[in-house]
């Protein structure tokens, strides 16, 4: 249902955090890479092809590194659902990001040496090829218009919860009967915690 797009060094414990809480609520599986393989058919055909949508989380490094790039690039090409979710305290600013997609190859090599030669070997390596400059188009005119979910991975359980509620609600568009019952939960215990507040 959903591919998770993250930079492990800058959110690996939020991912599967975010990954679990997920899964647990939608009661479908959420692929979460955590295995750093060189497949990259496999990885991109199945299992980024085979989603509906794509949270991205946003930590300071993520636009520069080629993985969750080529992630977002095949996310983009087919039609995904892009859900930024800006993880709080991890340095991504969106000045920062708006700056690093218009001048994409320069940022890359300045902040991640080497990660450019990775990036355009990989973007070869796609059943239609494409070029960096063709990445940074295409992310140019999606990451800047989609409206991102704040995630707090140090917060109450509240705070998580709503959080998921609220991917669950840009991944999905709609709730089947499953997930509305794991959600009918998470409010009552939402509306018990609140009770217990003003007690």
């Amino acid at each position: 249902l959903a591919f998770i797009s993250y930079h492990c060094d800058g959110a690996g414990s939020d991912a599967r955090l975010l990954h679990s809480r997920l899964e647990k609520t939608l009661g479908k599986p959420v692929f979460l890479d955590t295995s750093d393989s060189d497949d990259l058919r496999r990885l991109l055909a199945e299992d980024v092809c085979g989603s509906r949508a794509l949270p991205l989380l946003q930590t300071r490094d993520v636009l520069v590194r080629p993985w969750p790039l080529l992630e977002l690039f095949v996310g983009v090409r087919t039609g995904k659902q892009i859900v930024p979710v800006y993880v709080e305290g991890k340095g991504y600013s969106h000045e920062d990001a708006r700056l690093t997609l218009q001048d994409l190859a320069a940022t890359i090599e300045r902040r991640n040496p080497g990660g450019l030669q990775q990036l355009e070997f990989q973007l070869q390596q796609l059943p239609v090829p494409a070029t960096v400059g063709e990445l940074q188009q295409a992310l140019m005119q999606t990451l800047p218009n989609a409206i991102s979910v704040r995630f707090d991975p140090g917060g109450t359980d509240s705070h998580l919860n709503a959080v998921v509620l609220d991917i669950i609600d840009k991944v999905t568009g709609r709730r089947g009967p499953a997930v509305l019952s794991n959600i009918g939960r998470i409010k009552r215990a939402l509306s018990r915690q609140t009770s217990a507040l003003f007690a």
